[in-house]
């Protein structure tokens, strides 16, 4: 499936044609775009950017609602929001200039995320990139907006940290497995880049007072099956966040990549994603591979 910045075929794995990628205007914006974009050179893929708003922030519904969705560059400017409109010009001026500077195809959307549907845009994409929310801005929530394109898009979203670039080559992969269908389906929407990993290890973490599981032995046979060699580990915790614990995991292998499934836990769609899921958008610190 994937990727990498500056030396991308190090993250190669097979033919991407559609990358979808979030856009703004901030160091962390322009470092995704330019991730995105060497993705996309690499590839000879077809780029989709797009803009989007909170609009559960109240000073950025009126600008939302005025948004034009369907490859259109301008965003109409609304009384008291010139601030926001100057955000989305820089955005629409990084993206196309980004495009001119690499050579590549592509087409700009300027969307309100929730009303205009940001990840009904993202479905026809073989990736969608996003970036971990900064913990400073109120102005947007990337955690939300993430969950959105899970929800709506049914694609897998590799999620950027808001500090730092991703590495050139993808050499250490932490796979989270609980049995799971979503831990499955990011399993399997991460089996290319786990064939080119130097290292692949499977980590499952549980409660004491948590059933039986799916038997380890059995991710190991199945991604046998596919050439991949993998170490096994579990823990068993109580009191600690099963969040901090992949983290934690993550860091003492070195690892460049978490892969992790989007845990469904109620059709409300405020209770779609549980904690884990939640808490590593917010406490990420290396690249995460969602699926739901």
């Amino acid at each position: 499936m994937f990727i990498g910045i500056n030396s991308v075929a190090g993250w190669r794995v097979m033919p991407i044609k559609s990358v979808f990628v979030t856009v703004t205007s901030d160091a962390a914006g322009r470092a995704r775009l330019e991730f995105a974009a060497d993705l996309a050179r690499s590839e000879a893929a077809h780029l989709t950017g797009a803009l989007y708003f909170n609009p559960t922030v109240p000073e950025v519904s009126a600008l939302a609602a005025a948004c034009f969705v369907g490859g259109s560059a301008e965003v109409l400017r609304h009384p008291g929001d010139d601030d926001l409109t100057r955000r989305a010009e820089q955005a629409a001026g990084l993206f196309h200039a980004c495009l001119r500077r690499h050579g590549l195809d592509g087409e700009w959307h300027a969307a309100h995320w929730l009303g205009s549907g940001i990840g009904r845009l993202a479905r026809l994409s073989d990736l969608v990139i996003a970036g971990q929310a900064h913990p400073e801005d109120r102005t947007r929530d990337e955690g939300t907006m993430v969950e959105c394109l899970l929800i709506q898009s049914g694609r897998p979203v590799l999620v950027l940290p808001c500090h730092g670039v991703p590495p050139d080559q993808c050499r250490s992969v932490l796979v989270a497995w609980d049995g799971s269908r979503e831990a499955a389906r990011a399993l399997h929407d991460a089996m290319p880049l786990l064939r080119k990993a130097h290292r692949v290890t499977v980590l499952s973490v549980e409660r004491v007072c948590t059933a039986a599981r799916q038997p380890d032995t059995d991710v190991v046979a199945h991604l046998a099956r596919h050439g991949i060699s993998v170490t096994v580990a579990r823990v068993t915790v109580e009191d600690l966040a099963v969040s901090e614990v992949l983290l934690n995991h993550a860091a003492d292998l070195g690892a460049d990549l978490l892969v992790a499934g989007g845990y469904g836990h109620s059709r409300l769609r405020e209770a779609v994603f549980g904690g884990v899921t939640r808490d590593l958008l917010r406490q990420m610190t290396i690249p995460v591979l969602f699926s739901h």
